[in-house]
């Protein structure tokens, strides 16, 4: 006897639950687990002088059933100066519980040097728990103008 198996993945794995839960079993439907999350960023945008802080709030979400640590730093600075704004970040990785929330806290500071103009603040957000979403990265920005 000859036989010729072509299956794809998603037929792969519901034979393998009839063969498991055996004959006349009611069908199991199969549900794709979510290795995403979301990130923005709160306020978009905020102005502030010499000696001045102001605060931002990446907020985070995540869109499946296994918890996940995200790490949230500075990916970048735009325009590059060289006086730029100071940041500061208490913490820089994120536990989120499945299907929860958290956020990463971040404070811009602008000193008498400091350049003044309007910085675009790109803030990367990379899932490093591993599993299926590993790596995952988003990137957020925000408007940070220097008077």
């Amino acid at each position: 006897m000859k036989f010729t198996i072509k299956s794809s993945l998603a037929a792969s794995a519901a034979m393998l639950l009839m063969v498991l839960a055996g004959p006349g079993s009611p069908a199991v439907p199969l549900q794709a687990q979510s290795c995403d999350f979301t990130a923005d960023a709160s306020p978009a945008s905020a102005t502030i002088t010499s000696g001045q802080s102001a605060g931002f709030q990446i907020g985070l979400q995540s869109l499946g059933s296994v918890g996940k640590t995200i790490h949230v730093l500075i990916g970048g600075v735009s325009p590059r100066t060289k006086d730029e704004p100071a940041f500061h970040q208490a913490a820089y990785d994120i536990w989120l519980p499945a299907n929860g929330t958290g956020a990463a806290h971040i404070f811009a500071s602008a000193s008498d040097k400091t350049v003044k103009t309007t910085y675009t603040i790109t803030v990367k957000a990379q899932d490093i728990t591993g599993g299926c979403g590993y790596g995952v990265t988003h990137d957020v920005t925000f408007m940070l103008t220097v008077t």
